[in-house]
């Protein structure tokens, strides 16, 4: 609950009101109503990241990131994740690997551990692109499956690493990661139509 102040006090007056009443005691509701605040809520949001890649021939690995993610810890993840899981798909050939340009991703380790691997080649790719980016939509369908699945009592850390892990493990079975490999031709020609604006996708 919020409400306006038609003459509000200077950030001065208003502060030691505040810290008068949390000396009395008072609730975050009734200082934030008494002063004219919003009352903070909480929004129940629940977020744990994960690093993940796919193929035309379904997902690759997924890994969940603990914490702050780091361009040391993106260097590790390809050389002990994608690479060699990577080449159980691709045990002979060049790997094409597409990334967005964070600056995790185009960090010095990642860029000394890309030159010592010269047979994983980088495609080069437009900065603010995520509706080219194909994997994008298997993070939207995690998403999906969360919100229809996960009632919200049991929306917790757990839950959603469980749940990703999941939806991650059965889409091994379909071939929706082909479709989504499929789809890059249209996506292109819809990026050069649209002159870099926005697409369908």
């Amino acid at each position: 609950m919020s409400r306006r102040l038609n003459q509000p006090d200077s950030l001065l007056e208003t502060r030691g009101k505040i810290i008068a009443m949390k000396e009395q005691g008072k609730t975050k509701r009734e200082i934030a109503n008494e002063v004219g605040l919003s009352a903070i809520r909480r929004s129940g949001r629940i977020s744990c990241g994960f690093w993940g890649w796919m193929c035309a021939a379904g997902p690759g690995e997924i890994v969940p990131i603990a914490g702050h993610f780091t361009a040391e810890q993106y260097r590790d993840i390809l050389e002990d994740v994608l690479l060699p899981t990577a080449r159980t798909f691709f045990p002979e050939s060049s790997i094409y690997l597409v990334q967005d340009n964070s600056p995790i991703n185009t960090g010095r380790p990642v860029r000394d551990w890309m030159e010592n691997n010269p047979d994983i080649i980088l495609i080069p790719w437009p900065a603010k692109s995520p509706d080219l980016n194909v994997i994008e939509y298997l993070w939207a369908l995690m998403t999906r499956n969360w919100n229809e699945e996960i009632t919200n009592n049991a929306r917790t850390v757990d839950n959603l690493t469980r749940n990703v892990c999941n939806v991650w493990e059965r889409l091994r079975a379909r071939n929706y990661c082909q479709r989504l490999v499929n789809s890059m031709t249209d996506r292109l020609r819809a990026c050069i139509d649209s002159n870099g604006y926005y697409t369908k996708y």
